[in-house]
């Protein structure tokens, strides 16, 4: 008996061969840390406020723990680090204790000026949150820092990066609150396990002196209750079906064309 195969099935396992994988990325994003703790497990927080002060103005950065914070100023141009863990004066702190800043040590209006923050040392990340701020200073003045501004904003850009990424598989823009820092929060879960996050911010002329600034860097993974099912702020953006998905509906559409073939 000759064996044929349907147009359907066909269709079914051209697609399957040509289909890439899903591309994880960001599975749930919180803009309040209450909820984003609830569906996070094993939770690792850096909060900066250790005796002392470390500073890096070269590639190596600031390790903390297991995770490596590096401020940087351009990744293909005259590149000039700034990351500094201080306890800083009342007009700069984020709550209550240290802080860690990254950026560009008084070079100007050159785009990428940020930092990253590279989490590789650690396996099985899959959800991050951090409270963030931003600052710069006026080239005319040089002494007052200036916050984001209605006429002015700081906007922070968001990159992500997952374990063998070698570029950002997730953007996001975070606004900064005009006013004073620590009115910032950002969380997310992922599909797949984080390597690193990278921020960067927007460098208007006339400015100088553009900073992040971190608190509260957390991670963890997801909970037995996270991920879509676990609250949500705001709602989900979705999950990306695995390929393993794709196989089981296909294998499934093969199997109804073979039958409906071999019926009498």
């Amino acid at each position: 008996m000759q064996c044929r195969t349907s147009p359907l099935a066909l269709a079914v396992i051209s697609a399957l061969c040509l289909a890439r994988p899903a591309s994880a990325t960001i599975l749930n994003e919180y803009t309040n840390k209450a909820s984003w703790a609830a569906v996070t497990t094993g939770t690792v927080t850096e909060n900066f406020n250790q005796p002392g002060t470390n500073y890096s103005a070269t590639a190596a950065g600031v390790t903390l723990g297991a995770v490596n914070y590096t401020g940087y100023y351009n990744d293909t141009v005259d590149k000039r680090y700034y990351t500094y863990r201080w306890t800083p004066d009342a007009g700069y702190a984020m709550g209550d204790g240290g802080i860690l800043m990254g950026g560009v040590d008084g070079a100007t209006n050159v785009s990428g000026n940020g930092l990253y923050i590279d989490v590789s040392a650690v396996s099985g990340i899959r959800s991050v949150s951090f409270d963030y701020s931003a600052l710069r200073f006026l080239q005319s003045s040089g002494a007052a820092a200036v916050y984001s501004t209605n006429p002015t904003p700081i906007i922070l850009t968001f990159l992500l990066y997952e374990t063998g990424s070698s570029s950002p598989v997730a953007t996001r823009s975070l606004p900064v609150a005009p006013g004073s820092p620590g009115t910032n929060f950002y969380g997310f879960t992922t599909t797949a396990n984080v390597s690193g996050v990278r921020l960067l911010i927007n460098a208007p002329p006339g400015y100088d002196y553009n900073l992040i600034l971190l608190d509260n860097f957390a991670y963890g993974q997801i909970a037995a209750t996270g991920g879509n099912n676990g609250p949500v702020d705001p709602p989900p953006s979705g999950e990306l079906p695995e390929p393993s998905t794709y196989l089981l509906c296909a294998v499934g559409l093969i199997g109804l064309a073979v039958n409906r073939r071999e019926r009498p």
